[in-house]
């Protein structure tokens, strides 16, 4: 559960953070166009973090059917 709560982080926290107050313009003058753009693609395998994290979680049945 770990592992899928980590991707979750992961891979919504790098789509979150660059359209807050400019941090994607500083980033880009700070690394270049070519530098972020890899971090961001590197970053964004945080959704292979939820597929492995899924596929190793414990299932738990939390409603029955009458």
């Amino acid at each position: 559960m770990t592992i899928l709560t980590a991707g979750m982080v992961l891979f919504f926290g790098i789509y979150s953070v660059p359209n807050i107050a400019g941090v994607r313009a500083g980033l880009v003058n700070v690394l270049g166009e070519k530098a972020y753009m890899s971090g961001y693609a590197l970053l964004s395998l945080g959704i292979t973090l939820m597929f492995v994290g899924r596929s190793r979680a414990n299932f738990e049945l939390l409603w029955v059917a009458p």
